[in-house]
């Protein structure tokens, strides 16, 4: 047995790696191609140094290149596969492999969270025998197939993941004593109406609670004038998800960390912008907030601090683990791949509505 996974991102790399490894195990060979982009090869060699992975093409910014670079990508694909002897392909709305194995009569799944690209999640459930998506996303249909938890529950799940304390303490840091800040370019602070001056003000508060900071910056040169005021990490982070579970509070413009610390125990305030309703449970639980409003932030910040937040948000998550309200999703994972090989009708309608 031979399944292609495709990555496209180092994030999809952390949603599959568990269940590569644990495919592995059963003797089923596992090929990974990927598209350049960042660090994602350095990602790759570090993470599976045993593996030899296949570059097929490449990211551009611009809306030409990205429409040219598609087409060639879907193209150099198709000779990849037909090149190999393979039973199945995986992906992260992953229409790029799966159209290809379509074409070529075979099966593909593809997991996404994203409902609200609405393009890339319609894509995606056409090529794909099956999409995979979290409960909470109202999309229904044949091919869908749906589990409960998280995408980031792949590799944040207990079973898998054990947060540290070394990191945090080898920066001279308390755990529970400092808040963790995602800081995004200038350019996006003023589209969310957070200008330089209400970050600053934003630092002053959670200081002025008794509160450390960690920086973790999209552009460090930016971040050198907060470097009196705070610790800063550079990219990648090591061990970031630590820096998130042992945080009293996560700030972040992005998605994905919201849910990560969150997940982590650790209760965040999410400035993206974006209204996605893979968040709502737990925007409803108390563990996430959304903001945009600067006066909104600053005194969300200073009511978590100055409340038990960090403890409510930790039990709460606990409590979920052990009732098993969130699935582990590399569990699905295995469960939906071994349905598909097997042609096992029981597997996959155990994820069925």
């Amino acid at each position: 047995m031979r399944i292609v996974f495709d990555v496209l991102h180092p994030a999809h790399l952390n949603f599959f790696k568990n269940a590569m490894a644990e495919l592995e195990k059963q003797d089923i060979i596992i090929d990974i191609i990927y598209r350049r982009r960042g660090q994602i090869k350095a990602v790759l060699a570090a993470e599976l140094p045993h593996k030899k992975c296949q570059e097929v093409g490449r990211h551009y910014k611009t809306l030409a290149g990205t429409s040219v670079a598609l087409l060639k990508r879907e193209y150099n694909i198709m000779k990849f596969l037909r090149s190999q002897e393979f039973n199945l392909t995986m992906g992260v709305a992953g229409f790029y492999v799966g159209f290809p194995a379509k074409v070529l009569g075979k099966p593909a799944i593809t997991f996404t969270d994203d409902w609200e690209y609405k393009t890339t999640f319609y894509l995606s459930k056409y090529c794909a025998n099956y999409l995979v998506i979290p409960s909470l996303i109202p999309a229904g249909g044949k091919k869908i197939l749906k589990y409960r938890g998280y995408k980031e529950l792949a590799y944040l799940h207990p079973r898998y993941y054990k947060p540290s304390t070394k990191v945090v303490k080898s920066a001279g840091l308390k755990p529970g004593k400092y808040v963790f800040l995602r800081l995004v370019s200038a350019v996006s602070l003023n589209y969310l109406k957070i200008a330089t001056g209400n970050l600053k003000q934003l630092f002053s508060e959670i200081e002025s609670a008794g509160y450390e900071i960690v920086l973790s910056p999209e552009d460090l040169q930016q971040a050198r004038e907060y470097k009196e005021s705070c610790t800063i990490l550079e990219s990648p982070v090591p061990d970031l998800h630590s820096w998130l579970a042992n945080a009293a509070l996560t700030v972040t413009f992005g998605d994905t960390i919201s849910r990560e610390s969150a997940l982590l125990g650790t209760p965040a305030i999410y400035l993206g912008g974006r209204d996605m309703v893979v968040n709502n449970e737990l925007i409803e639980m108390g563990c996430l907030k959304k903001l945009d409003n600067s006066k909104e932030i600053l005194a969300a910040i200073k009511a978590s601090l100055e409340s038990d937040d960090k403890r409510r948000t930790k039990k709460m998550v606990q409590k979920a683990y052990e009732n098993n309200t969130w699935l582990d999703t590399t569990q699905v994972i295995l469960d939906i791949c071994r349905g598909v090989l097997e042609d096992n009708r029981e597997l996959i309608n155990k994820y069925r509505e």
